[in-house]
């Protein structure tokens, strides 16, 4: 699955302010807690919004895989789970950024 070319991260709207103001993400409460930063493939991010982000506005990144600083790893959060790219060490800065999806 490492094939994949892009990954996406949902930021909130306060996140991608932040990002914007400092041209780097090193991740939300969630991703410093689980050691790892979540991302999500194409497929998978209007599914993570509906579940996580219900009833709010969010902007999703869209980054090349290959440009990504860290070791990107596709992984389940459950056995034989659908897998989900996972950033170790890593973080994203703006030039690592292909496209910005606004949400309503």
């Amino acid at each position: 699955m490492l094939h994949q070319k892009m990954i996406y991260k949902i930021l909130t709207l306060e996140e991608f302010d932040e990002f914007n103001k400092n041209k780097k993400f090193v991740g939300n409460p969630l991703d410093r807690e689980d050691g790892y930063m979540h991302f999500s493939t194409k497929e998978q991010y209007p599914k993570i919004i509906q579940k996580f982000f219900p009833d709010q506005k969010v902007v999703v990144l869209e980054i090349y895989a290959a440009k990504i600083a860290g070791t990107l790893k596709f992984e389940s959060n459950i056995p034989n789970g659908e897998q989900y790219p996972h950033l170790y060490g890593g973080y994203i800065e703006a030039q690592d950024v292909m496209n910005i999806i606004n949400i309503d």
